[in-house]
């Protein structure tokens, strides 16, 4: 699986193993952690994403700013 895995689902994987262990610690049960477990890396994938899709957003639109500069600094007179 972590062959396979983008940044995020590395990062939202990690973040549920480590959440895993403080439940073990806490005694909930397995169906209860599942559960728990499953709802939290809904919500952070939702949030990675969420946050990728923004900077990728200001990635092109910075490319497209030194684009129209270039193209600005191109032109002669």
């Amino acid at each position: 699986m972590r062959d396979y895995a983008n940044v995020s689902q590395l990062v939202c994987l990690a973040n549920m193993e480590n959440l895993n262990a403080v439940f073990i610690g806490e005694g909930l049960e397995q169906q209860e952690r599942l559960t728990r477990l499953n709802q939290l890396a809904i919500s952070q994938m939702k949030i990675l994403l969420n946050d990728n899709l923004r900077k990728l957003w200001k990635i092109q639109s910075f490319l497209a700013r030194q684009e129209c500069l270039a193209k600005s600094k191109s032109v002669t007179y």
